[in-house]
């Protein structure tokens, strides 16, 4: 499922997803286009259903992250999915 809002611009931008049978773990991981990890966020034993993950624009540090382009990499115990997205002022 695609992030909205895209582009964002309000200080998040959220991240639907699904898992579909069982229960699993959750890897949550943004890069910028050059490789570099920006954020990650892991989840244990999330059931079956839809979720949202809400991220707030901030790197692993703590701080804001610039405008540009971003890809989230959403790992499951069943399946990987690569969106790309982007933040603006």
């Amino acid at each position: 499922l695609p992030p909205y809002p895209n582009p964002s611009k309000y200080g998040y931008i959220n991240f639907p997803y699904i898992i579909v049978e069982g229960e699993s773990y959750v890897e949550f991981k943004i890069y910028d286009l050059s490789g570099n990890l920006i954020f990650e966020k892991n989840f244990e034993n999330m059931p079956c259903g839809r979720h949202l993950f809400k991220w707030d624009l901030k790197d692993k540090n703590g701080k804001k992250v610039l405008p540009g382009n971003y890809i989230a990499v959403l790992k499951t115990s069943f399946n990987t999915s690569y969106q790309k997205f982007s933040i603006i002022k």
